[in-house]
């Protein structure tokens, strides 16, 4: 394992998808615009906050202040902009999937029938 300054940020992507995958699991979120929001935000405060704790602590230990102005503020507002766009399309994916698998099914059910 590296142990470079971005080995934090690797850590956080690991306990956000284990986290993101428990509340998905939980709420079924996928399909409501709020509950996208509210579980993608904890997920991309789980990764910055584990970045920067590792950033002010432990890699360069380049202290707490210093750690969020390099590691966390340059990344806020594409990580907000990326987090609406997500969440806004994540609810019509599911209905663009939902469309496709019923029309597959009507045309393998029609080719059954042949």
């Amino acid at each position: 394992m590296c142990y470079g300054s971005t080995t934090g940020y690797f850590i956080g992507f690991v306990l956000a998808s284990i986290v993101t995958d428990t509340l998905c699991t939980k709420t079924g979120y996928d399909r409501r615009w709020v509950l996208n929001v509210v579980i993608m935000t904890i997920a991309s405060l789980i990764i910055l906050l584990s970045g920067l704790l590792w950033l002010a602590f432990v890699a360069p230990a380049i202290g707490f202040s210093a750690a969020f102005m390099k590691g966390v503020l340059p990344f806020l507002l594409g990580d907000a902009i990326k987090l609406l766009v997500a969440a806004l399309l994540v609810p019509a994916v599911w209905k663009i999937t939902f469309l496709v698998r019923a029309k597959l099914q009507s045309l393998l059910l029609a080719r059954e029938a042949q």
